[in-house]
């Protein structure tokens, strides 16, 4: 019985496509993005089962708040339905896989971020790479791309939190 399981592993194996995401994404693996969520929060498809993800480093509008339907549409356009390889970083409190995701090799939360649709997260970000993000997050600032062509853009963690404020005013 053991050998009919190591031979079905190993058949599975060799016939699992690889793909290399990036020379940064050691350690990634394959996921089809069954539906998206909104702009950071995606439902992924590995091998028959799914779960919820979040892209790690940066936060996208909150349903309510302006350019928040934009960042969902453009990270559906760019992934939903497609395979994406991911790199893992943690289980965050709500149980989502908090990932690194790359698109045809093209890391989609940095690309959220260099089209203004993201903020760097200042509370979680901070590897290397967040320094490169802040750069690209301060040039689409300049250029008033996506949510900083609006009048002064809240950040999604500052909105949750009045928006908790505001609940606890009225009860």
């Amino acid at each position: 019985m053991r050998c009919k399981q190591m031979w079905f592993c190993l058949l599975f194996l060799a016939s699992a496509p690889l793909r290399l995401p990036d020379a940064g994404a050691a350690g990634s693996e394959e996921a089809v993005v069954a539906h998206v969520i909104d702009g950071d929060s995606l439902e992924l498809r590995q091998g028959g089962r799914t779960c919820q993800a979040r892209l790690w480093g940066i936060d996208t509008p909150e349903y309510d708040q302006d350019f928040a339907e934009m960042a969902k549409n453009y990270t559906r356009r760019m992934a939903e339905e497609k395979t994406i390889a991911i790199s893992r970083k943690y289980t965050d409190r709500f149980d989502r896989v908090v990932v690194l995701a790359w698109v045809n090799g093209i890391l989609l939360n940095e690309e959220l971020v260099k089209n203004g649709l993201a903020w760097v997260h200042v509370r979680y970000c901070h590897e290397e790479i967040c320094r490169s993000w802040r750069q690209l997050e301060q040039e689409a600032r300049k250029q008033r791309i996506g949510i900083w062509g609006g009048d002064r853009p809240v950040p999604p963690w500052q909105w949750k939190s009045r928006q908790r404020g505001k609940k606890t005013r009225r009860d």
